[in-house]
């Protein structure tokens, strides 16, 4: 009787809100034993049943509604703004480790078992559109989650903007975005909005492993190497691809200046340290 002709009964609409908000209080729960409800591989029934086939229960909302189904992962310190992003990524780095994994939820569950999970999730052709869906609660504009790779990727620039990803997370979504890239088969525009991505997270983060990172690059992806390099602090090598490889001089020397300016502010903050230390009373001498 939820989903039929019957006009008292749910429309599908209606039954996959129901499952989203029912599959996020288990989920948030903090309970393991309710939290791997969700994402528990149980028997499925029908002509599945008779294959063996077997799916969370999570997974069918996901295919026919994404946002919906991403809605039930989603921490509950999201925000709509940029400025209440970082608000709430400066609230959750004062927190424990125990208090961030409070509000990722999914209680006793890996965050890498959902990211798996995600990244093997093909909404189906006749899934509820979702283009945009996620505008607003991502930095910049958001991947479709109808694209290959899309649920997963919405989902740690979810954790990364709001401070609750650990620096595996940060790998994994810049892993991510360099498969999308390299990814012939994507539209050119999404395959643009994917080095977009992969840009400003070589650029902002500062939890990324460079040195992996580095590797995970191809040779050819120029730009993108010489942000990674640059966090290496492999300054002439960065200059070597803006000069030589790249031969963009205005952004060796853009650079440059940055650089130095980084330098310059670096050294401004020690010496206002320094004095600052020097003119402190000495402690444990009995003076005031």
């Amino acid at each position: 009787r939820c989903v039929s002709n019957d006009p008292e009964s749910w429309t599908l609409e209606q039954f996959h809100h129901w499952a989203s908000e029912y599959f996020r209080f288990l989920w948030h729960s903090g309970k393991p034993d309710e939290s791997r409800l969700v994402v528990t591989v149980q028997q499925s029934s029908g002509a599945a049943a008779l294959t063996g086939e077997r799916e969370a229960p999570v997974v069918s909302l996901l295919r026919s509604n994404p946002m919906l189904g991403l809605k039930v992962f989603l921490p509950d310190l999201v925000q709509d703004t940029e400025e209440e992003r970082r608000q709430a990524a400066s609230s959750a780095q004062a927190m424990t480790p125990e208090e961030r994994l409070g509000l990722v939820g999914g209680a006793g569950i890996p965050i890498p078992q959902v990211v798996d999970l995600l990244k093997k999730i093909v909404p189906s052709p006749e899934a509820a559109r979702t283009d945009g869906a996620m505008d607003g609660l991502v930095p910049g504009r958001s991947v479709p989650l109808m694209q290959k790779r899309g649920l997963a990727i919405a989902y740690l620039e979810v954790l990364v903007s709001v401070g609750l990803a650990p620096s595996e997370l940060h790998d994994e979504l810049g892993y991510l975005l360099v498969e999308g890239l390299r990814d012939e088969q994507s539209p050119g525009d999404i395959r643009e909005l994917f080095r977009s991505k992969l840009r400003t997270l070589l650029r902002v983060s500062r939890r990324y492993q460079p040195e992996r990172m580095l590797q995970a690059l191809p040779e050819s992806f120029l730009s993108e190497r010489a942000l990674v390099l640059s966090r290496l602090g492999l300054h002439e090598q960065v200059l070597d691809i803006y000069v030589y490889k790249l031969q963009l001089p205005d952004a060796a020397e853009q650079y440059c200046s940055r650089i130095w300016d980084e330098a310059v502010g670096l050294l401004a903050d020690l010496e206002a340290l320094s004095c600052s230390t020097a003119a402190s009373p000495s402690s444990g001498d009995g003076r005031t």
